[in-house]
Parts: structure tokens; sequence; C-alpha cells
């Protein structure tokens, strides 16, 4: 339980013709009388850290019997999913660390918003690197004893370019000569270095090819 109201469950064997005619609950063990209701619901105070209750059920019968049973309930801190601070704009490639306000969950499972699923963290932090560039949402699932709460911020991080890519085509007849092509994302400017001393630079939409061939030095 986390703070909620409760609707509680008996099963108690009677003798014929000895029927109920008194109920008495006491929810948090203190001696008084909480309610006489056969099926009362109760409402347990907010609670900072989990703490077990007794309830006990105290039943006089028609002809004067009484009979308690008694049985613990662990109550959990009321969940809350909230968390942050959030880096509203960041560049691509570099990492981020967000925090759930509430430590007291048992699992935390975050989405990024970047279609590559969710990530479960052992503790209330996480740290993540986008690998695209664009606004997303971020959202945080958090349980503890079997209770959940969730939350979603739209448009929570923005990541801006660039993104740098490019891909490789070589050919078994011409060994020494690659051929590159720049898959960069809102790149304004290129600086190639090939590994072998040589290197090129210049304006992606004007000087640098977006396609290139290099010839290895042998």
């Amino acid at each position: 339980m986390r703070g909620d109201s409760i609707e509680p469950e008996f099963n108690l064997n009677m003798i014929p013709a000895q029927g109920f005619m008194d109920y008495s609950w006491d929810f948090d063990n203190n001696g008084t009388e909480d309610s006489d209701l056969p099926n009362p619901v109760w409402a347990y105070p907010s609670v900072s850290a989990s703490t077990n209750f007794t309830i006990c059920l105290t039943i006089t019968s028609a002809t004067g019997c009484t009979v308690t049973a008694c049985q613990n309930i662990l109550v959990s801190p009321a969940l809350d999913a909230g968390f942050g601070p959030v880096p509203q704009h960041l560049c691509a490639g570099v990492g981020i660390s967000l925090c759930a306000d509430n430590p007291n969950g048992t699992s935390y499972q975050w989405s990024f918003g970047d279609g590559t699923g969710t990530w479960t963290s052992p503790g209330p932090c996480i740290n993540y690197t986008y690998n695209d560039t664009g606004c997303f949402d971020v959202t945080l699932l958090i349980s503890n004893l079997g209770c959940t709460a969730d939350s979603t911020v739209t448009d929570a991080i923005c990541i801006w370019g660039p993104i740098a890519d490019f891909s490789v085509m070589q050919s078994c007849s011409s060994p020494f000569e690659v051929s590159f092509t720049n898959l960069s994302l809102f790149d304004d400017s290129l600086f190639w270095d090939f590994g072998d001393g040589t290197t090129m630079d210049g304006d992606s939409a004007a000087d640098a090819p977006r396609s290139i061939r290099h010839r290895t030095r042998t």
C-alpha cells in the first residue's frame, strides 16, 4: 500500500444461530475503534518511510462472545514520479544525468523518447547519451511494493547538431583508394583526418564535397 484507502476482507467461521452483532476495527493498533462497519474503507496517513501497521478486528456475537483477529500491513510512502532538473538544450554526444525526486522506489524505468526502448536504473539517477538530434519526451515509471506512478515531460530535452558520421567504401581492385561519404547532420564545416597525415577541411555545402575519394599513402 502507499498511503491509499483500503477495503479489508475477512473470512470467519461462525456457529449457526450466533449472528454477528458488533464489529470493531482498529487500523493503527492504538486501542481506539476506527470503524464499526462490516467492510469499512480506511485511508492511511502519508508516511515518509515504509511503516508496518497492525489491523485488528474484534467481533461480538449476538450471545456476547468476542473474538479478535489481527494482521500486519506495510504502508509505503506515496509515490511521486517527478524528476529533474532537466537540461533543456544540449549538443549531440553530451551525456545527461537525471534523478527521480523520490528516492524510495524499488524500480525506476526511463524512456527517453528516441526510440531506444526503456532503461531501468538500480537507483533514482541515470546517465544517458542521445545519438540523434531533435526534442524528446522523457518518461519515468517508478514502482514500490507493487504500486506504480509515472510522469512524462513533453519536449523535455532538445539535442542540437552536429552529429558526425560517415560511410566508407573500398574495392579490392583498388585497395589503396577509399571512398568516404559524409553522413553528418547539421554540419556547418568539415574537417577530415585520414589517419595517414593527410587532412581536408572546408564548408560542407561548398568547399568540401559530400563524397570524396582518398588514396592512402603506400
